[in-house]
């Protein structure tokens, strides 16, 4: 209800996922910009490979917290047909520079079409 009216929710939730979990399923947001500046150079391969493993990967964000996303979206989406979370993260961190530092506005990580 307070979505429907507002179009934002904060929930609260715990997650299985342990520290060891996310450095496991960090993704690499260098090497990701690195295959989209060379797609003129090798027609987009690199770039379609790390795109691959960031939505399919065998990670421990893939098999828990990409369920535990799923739930939650659900719980204020219930008419979702599809919800496709990620299998890597970026672990951000004050000493992360441009790349990895902390989000500086606020974002959704989950586009929506209806």
């Amino acid at each position: 209800e307070f979505f429907e009216k507002y179009g934002f929710v904060l929930l609260n939730s715990k997650s299985a996922m342990t520290a060891e979990d996310w450095l496991a399923s960090e993704r690499d947001v260098k090497g990701e910009l690195n295959g989209i500046n060379n797609r003129p150079i090798d027609g987009g391969a690199a770039y379609r490979k790390r795109m691959n493993e960031f939505r399919n990967e065998d990670t421990p964000v893939k098999k828990i917290y990409a369920e535990e996303a799923k739930d939650m979206l659900k719980s204020i989406l219930p008419r979702a047909r599809t919800i496709m979370p990620p299998a890597k993260g970026i672990r951000r961190m004050i000493s992360g520079g441009l790349l990895n530092g902390p989000a500086k506005q606020v974002h959704n990580d989950y586009g929506l079409v209806f």
